[in-house]
């Protein structure tokens, strides 16, 4: 539909309403609505388990601030590690080790191991919590994603 204005004797102004052919119309550019593309599938398992979206991949209320920090905090150190490992092909072989002191509910350990995980790398994360209660209940979240759970003495266990 165009609406096109013009003016007659006498300084009228009037407007024209005419039907747009197939011809005159205009490709539409999406290019605001484009995909983003984000180092983390929102829809991730890990990410349902921790409360912080739904199936759908959208955040769940109040936790959409916790998905962006989980989504750049993999941008800053994916792109670290990418950039380290570039050119040396023999560490890019070796197995990487995150360490999170203070982990908490470990959105952070789960998603940079995700991420790492996903870029090829081979990856053991470690969580060091001291509130008991939070270590078993991330520790439940970790045996459900077939994670395996590791010892204070270095020794591992299925989680």
């Amino acid at each position: 539909l165009t609406i096109s204005p013009s003016s007659k004797r006498g300084g009228k102004l009037t407007f024209h309403k005419q039907q747009s052919t197939s011809q005159q119309q205009q490709v539409i550019s999406k290019s605001h609505d484009r995909a983003k593309n984000v180092p983390l599938d929102p829809s991730a398992k890990f990410l349902q388990l921790l409360g912080v979206s739904n199936k759908d991949g959208k955040p769940r209320p109040g936790m959409a601030s916790k998905l962006r920090q989980c989504q750049r905090f993999c941008e800053i150190v994916g792109g670290l590690v990418e950039t380290s490992l570039m050119n040396d092909d023999e560490q890019q072989q070796q197995t990487l080790t995150s360490v999170d002191m203070g982990c908490g509910r470990g959105y952070l350990t789960f998603s940079l191991h995700a991420h790492l995980h996903q870029r090829g790398f081979a990856v053991q994360s470690r969580g060091v919590e001291m509130r008991p209660k939070l270590v078993q209940e991330i520790n439940g979240i970790a045996r459900s994603l077939d994670y395996v759970e590791g010892n204070n003495d270095g020794s591992r266990s299925q989680a």
